[in-house]
């Protein structure tokens, strides 16, 4: 109470004025939020201008949920995955907010003629292969070692050849709908390879 009591002064006659700390809180406060506008506006026209130069729509960006794993040039767990149709690939950018912020290319794609699977799964058929896993690497004491709990996953699993090797592109879906939108997502990226 009392830091907002030094934002304002009283005078001889009972009045009360913004102080001039009162004043510097207000202007920094405006411009904060300003510059938070000028922002999202820089951002929403970076968004324009790379839709304009591919060629692209909103509607061609479809939802493939978060990155985990199992595609060779990316290492790092990436959110808000979309996927869009260039020639005879499908490549992956990460978009925090369609429409409002500019897509940020993540250097990965799979051509068409490559993916063998496109699958759906849930918690329970990840867990399992995880299982065996642990099985392999730690023995008897995969039973004891805690797993960790998540409610209402599904996942997409892609798998392609790059070359010699097989690779299971997975991404995953979190939350009451999740099924749905994995499957969602496996039909678009079907669509796209039509």
């Amino acid at each position: 109470m009392s830091f907002f009591t030094s934002c304002t002064n009283t005078d001889e006659y009972g009045n009360t004025h913004v102080s001039d700390f009162g004043w510097l809180i207000l202007i920094f406060a405006i411009s904060f939020v300003a510059y938070i506008i000028y922002v999202m506006i820089q951002d929403k026209k970076k968004s324009k201008n790379f839709l304009k130069e591919k060629k692209l729509k909103l509607e061609d960006f479809y939802p493939v949920g978060n990155y985990v794993g199992g595609h060779p040039n990316l290492k790092n767990i990436a959110h808000d995955v979309y996927a869009v149709r260039f020639d005879k690939n499908i490549n992956f950018y990460s978009i925090p907010v369609l429409g409002s912020s500019a897509p940020i290319d993540l250097k990965a794609f799979i051509p068409f003629d490559t993916i063998n699977n496109i699958t759906v799964e849930d918690k329970s058929s990840i867990e399992r292969r995880m299982t065996v896993g642990r099985l392999f690497f730690t023995g008897i004491f995969a039973f004891a070692w805690k797993k960790k709990q998540r409610n209402n996953d599904a996942y997409l699993l892609i798998e392609w050849k790059d070359g010699r090797f097989m690779n299971t592109t997975t991404f995953n879906f979190t939350g009451d709908n999740a099924f749905l939108h994995a499957n969602n997502a496996r039909s678009a990226i079907i669509k796209l390879c039509s």
